[in-house]
């Protein structure tokens, strides 16, 4: 269809100078739903759900307390007088565990120091403080900790107190993704 009155070599018509074929068979732009950024949303929300999905189930495999952290950890829990979760930093796969060893251990030489004046029935309070841990040995199984600082000792009736220096050596055994305490 050509048109007398339009000028091919310009592109603009007689008529207010533009070209009546443009607004003809010009549609206006398609307003459509935006599908493409709706894609692109469930894909980003996919990745980051396998991402955290993957970190909540390889977590606990990839960060393991290192043997002096377990020790540090049992000792908080001693010093708070929850032996239920110092029990959870022990290894009971050889039978029944003495939770506070160390605490049991020093009533005992307490008891026997004192030839026996200061036993069972005396109320003594014990709190371990200035702690320092140090790994001495460590391969894929087993590791030694060393543990030096203070344990204040307090016999509850007169309020005595007494600061001894500590020094306590820990075997451990890594099994089932942590480490655990010996008796």
């Amino acid at each position: 269809m050509s048109d007398p009155n339009f000028d091919y070599e310009s592109g603009f018509g007689s008529q207010n100078n533009l070209p009546l074929d443009d607004f003809i068979n010009t549609a206006p732009p398609r307003s459509g739903f935006p599908w493409k950024w709706v894609i692109i949303g469930v894909a980003i929300v996919a990745v980051i759900g396998i991402l955290v999905g993957v970190g909540i189930f390889l977590w606990p495999k990839i960060i393991v307390l290192p043997p002096e952290k377990t020790v540090e950890a049992y000792y908080q829990a001693l010093n708070a007088e929850d032996l239920e979760k110092a029990s959870s930093f022990m290894d009971h796969s050889a039978g029944e565990v003495v939770t506070d060893m160390p605490i049991t251990f020093i009533k005992k030489q307490i008891n026997e120091l004192s030839g026996g004046v200061l036993n069972a029935s005396v109320d003594i309070g014990i709190e371990f403080q200035g702690l320092s841990f140090q790994t001495l040995t460590k391969d894929k199984t087993t590791a030694t900790v060393e543990v030096k600082g203070h344990i204040r000792i307090t016999e509850i009736n007169s309020n005595f107190n007494l600061s001894l220096p500590y020094n306590w050596t820990h075997e451990l055994t890594y099994q089932n993704g942590k480490w655990l305490i010996k008796p």
